[in-house]
């Protein structure tokens, strides 16, 4: 049993452990995030290597106990198993995006190695010497420069060692990728209208209108912020990287409340912290998923949530936004901060890092949601891009502009509860941005380059003054995030004993430096910059106005240009649908509960031939009988003829009870103003263009579809439902099968065989009619495709479901 044990622990070192220490030694932040140093880190990479191994070890000892003939052969398959994986990872690197190639050659090299083993003394002796492997692993993981860090960390030993006598209480919030153009008016001031908080703040205190970040990244922004200092290229975003920050500054005499969400720069024995990190099963699920990502052929990694979209709670953010999902966990870290909030015996210093407005995008200003899925229009490229088109970037602007108004409103909650607690007029308050964000078509949405740089460096920074002093000054003094801790030491009288980057913005005898620094994301590179972008972020504000107007309710429409917001349905002339293939989202009547969390606010729908819409390319959104938001269709696939159409509705509109949600499309002309209905009329799918593997949703439950992606699973179900009076007669499949040799294709429909036939390679039209389907009741429609070579890369693709009714 001894030499089994060696044998497993082997292959787990080289299955399981190599992949994930090479990964998140890559990638440390991923450890930062999850609170993973000193002893902690120690016994993850212990148990990562030692565990595995241990627990089948002791699946085997139990099959032994009774004596089971089976045991050599379940010792084969995990050896089999484990060796297959260890040839999986490498392979599926230089065979992307196969799936069923490197699948059967990992197979077949793990069964004949784990023969090799079984059989061979000579094998069986180089994998239990191999089981040394392990401790190598360990050693050249924990070697890692920033993962020794990690490892090493102890307790900070701050050079900040004079005691200072301070009894101001201090505020600091640092809000995620919030861009100075996002809060500027038409007049260069604040919006005081979407960002009514950040407007009052800056009144009792000093805006620092020409201040930029110090990068785009937020594991170094907010060490630059919290330290003084550039943030360098090798550092965490841990205390142990940066013992001197503001948090060992001030907890000599301030009672430290750390709200952090990424980094860890408060040590855990100065103060509170709400960090929830630590919970195994966060752990051990993320680190699963990191681990499928890293070892999976690319068909495979696409069934399982992403992982570039921050660095934990990557299941959770898989499943939705609300409750335990990626908003969800982060609306309730400003809620428990919030909680948090009073007078204590000493002075307070209370941090929160809010993680928003960042992505995803799915809240109102109130805090319900919109959507369900926090999907974001058009996505990016997988280059980190925006995708090509105005209106399509537009939408993800408007949404990100709706959440940046969630962060004002729980600002103001913060700022109400500072007050109640006795603080608000002595404290100092700080609030500024890690970075910006960008929205422009084809350009990086967060790397820092020159084409986006007014976009990315510009943040907005606040300083309320104890006493209010300075109240209402805008400072156009060129700033940066690492002065934030000089400003704040020498407004409290505290002498530095540690180096910093930064200087004081209040001190007058200190010439603001020629030249600023910004350390980019991609590179670790220092960029230096003289000029001030605070005209370019103007600039941006200005184009932003002119899409969304300056009030709340403008930013909901676009295109307006003929004065149909307000206006009532039957002031206009309906005309017959025609054959415009024009489909939309949710069911014409719905009802909102009094505590319904999520709102039908998000409507969208699909264009089956876009050639038909190259005018009165309108759509408007009626509730309840008036006009109330307008949009317009957008190509995302420039190949093909069909497009898509987002809106989002004000919420306000959506009270409690029953609303009539309709979707108009707006013909001009000579003979005037016009309104073409959905095809169903109302939002029924009668008309389901539903592009297979697209983001594209009309009322109908999937299975199957990948979201954003270009390809589906080889099962795909679509549950469609129908009006009383819808009756579908014919239903008709483009489909494009990937693999050269053909693919195997079944349609179900209700359970009944529709078809079941071979379509060879490229692209496969067929209608099909439909007998027997009771008028009003649910279609429930079944594809399924398996391909005939081992290395298809997809079943299908650039596929369209289309049904017709009577």
């Amino acid at each position: 049993m001894r030499a089994r044990l060696l044998e497993l622990l082997c292959a787990c070192s080289f299955a399981l452990a190599y992949p994930l220490f090479d990964l998140l030694g890559q990638n440390p932040e991923f450890l930062v995030a999850h609170s993973l140093y000193g002893a902690s880190l120690w016994l993850f990479a212990i148990g990562l290597v030692f565990l595995p191994p241990l627990l089948l070890w002791f699946a085997e000892s139990l099959v032994a106990g009774f004596r089971s003939p089976a045991l050599p052969w379940l010792h084969s398959v995990l050896i089999a198993s484990l060796l297959g994986v260890t040839v999986l990872a490498p392979l599926q690197r230089g065979m992307a995006p196969r799936l069923m190639l490197p699948l059967a050659i990992a197979l077949l090299t793990g069964i004949a190695l784990a023969w090799l083993v079984a059989k061979k003394g000579a094998a069986q002796t180089a994998v239990r010497i191999g089981s040394l492997a392990a401790l190598v692993f360990i050693a050249l993981f924990l070697s890692r420069p920033a993962v020794w860090e990690l490892a090493s960390a102890t307790a900070p030993v701050s050079r900040q060692q004079a005691s200072v006598s301070s009894d101001t209480p201090v505020l600091m919030i640092i809000v995620d990728t919030l861009p100075l153009a996002s809060v500027l008016d038409a007049q260069g001031g604040i919006d005081d209208v979407r960002f009514l908080n950040f407007a009052s703040l800056a009144a009792d205190g000093i805006w620092f209108k020409n201040a930029t970040t110090c990068s785009d990244f937020t594991a170094r922004a907010v060490p630059a912020i919290l330290s003084g200092r550039l943030p360098v290229e090798t550092s965490n975003a841990h205390w142990s990287s940066w013992p001197d920050n503001l948090f060992t500054l001030l907890a000599p005499t301030h009672d430290v409340d750390a709200a952090e969400w990424v980094t860890s720069m408060c040590p855990p024995d100065l103060g509170q912290s709400s960090r929830q990190d630590r919970k195994l099963t966060l752990l051990l699920g993320d680190v699963g998923l990191v681990y499928a990502h890293a070892v999976l052929p690319q068909p495979l990694r696409r069934k399982f949530p992403p992982v570039n979209n921050g660095w934990r709670a990557f299941g959770h953010g898989g499943q939705g936004v609300l409750g335990e999902g990626t908003l969800g966990q982060k609306t309730a870290h400003i809620d428990s901060f919030i909680d948090r909030i009073g007078a204590g015996d000493s002075p307070s210093f209370a941090f929160l890092h809010t993680v928003l407005p960042h992505r995803p995008y799915a809240l109102y200003r109130s805090g319900k949601y919109y959507s369900a899925t926090g999907s974001e229009p058009g996505g990016r490229t997988e280059k980190a891009r925006r995708v090509p088109g105005d209106w399509v970037n537009a939408h993800a602007y408007q949404r990100h502009l709706l959440q940046a108004a969630y962060v004002d409103n729980r600002l103001g909650d913060i700022l109400e509860r500072w007050r109640d607690a006795g603080l608000y007029d002595q404290s100092l308050i700080v609030v500024v941005s890690d970075h910006g964000v960008s929205f422009r078509p084809k350009e990086f949405a967060r790397h820092f380059a020159d084409t986006n740089a007014a976009e990315i460096l510009p943040v907005p920074l606040i300083m309320k003054l104890p006493g209010g002093a300075r109240a209402g000054e805008v400072s156009m003094r060129a700033v940066e995030t690492i002065d934030i801790l000089p400003t704040i030491a020498g407004l409290l009288d505290i002498e530095l004993r540690f180096p910093v980057d930064g200087a004081s913005v209040l001190d007058d005898s200190i010439e603001p430096r020629a030249a600023r620094k910004v350390v980019g994301d991609r590179t670790g590179e220092i960029h230096e910059f003289e000029e001030s972008f605070v005209d370019g972020a103007q600039k941006i504000a200005m184009r932003r106005i002119s899409m969304f107007g300056e009030s709340q309710t403008e930013q909901f429409h676009h295109g307006d240009e003929y004065g149909l917001i307000g206006r009532r349905i039957d002031e206009f002339e309906i005309v017959p649908d025609g054959s415009s293939g024009f489909g939309v989202s949710s069911p014409g009547i719905i009802w909102i509960g009094e505590d319904d969390e999520i709102l039908p606010g998000e409507v969208f729908g699909f264009v089956s031939d876009a050639r038909r819409w190259r005018s009165d390319k309108l759509i408007a959104i009626a509730v309840d009988g008036v006009m109330r938001v307008t949009t317009s269709p957008y190509q995302p696939w420039e190949e093909e003829q069909s497009a898509v159409w987002y809106a989002l509705l004000p919420e306000n509109l959506l009270g409690p009870g029953e609303h009539e949600i309709e979707a108009y499309r707006v013909l001009g002309g000579a003979q005037g103003i016009r309104l073409q209905r959905s095809q169903s009329g109302d939002l029924a799918p009668s008309y389901l263009g539903r592009p297979l593997g697209r983001e594209v949703y009309l009322g109908v439950d999937t299975v199957g579809i990948l979201e954003g992606k270009r390809h589906a699973e080889d099962y795909v179900r679509l549950e469609v439902p129908m009006r009383d009076d819808e009756h579908p007669t014919s239903l008709r499949v483009q489909i494009e099968a990937m693999d050269e040799w053909g693919t195997d294709m079944t349609i179900h429909v209700n359970g009944a065989l529709l078809t079941e036939q071979r379509i060879g390679a490229g692209d496969h039209h067929e209608s099909f009619v439909l007998d027997d389907l009771v008028p009003g009741a649910p279609v429930r429609i079944e594809l399924r495709g398996i391909p005939l070579s081992l290395d298809a890369v997809s079943d299908w693709t650039f596929g369209r479901v289309e049904m017709r009714l009577e």
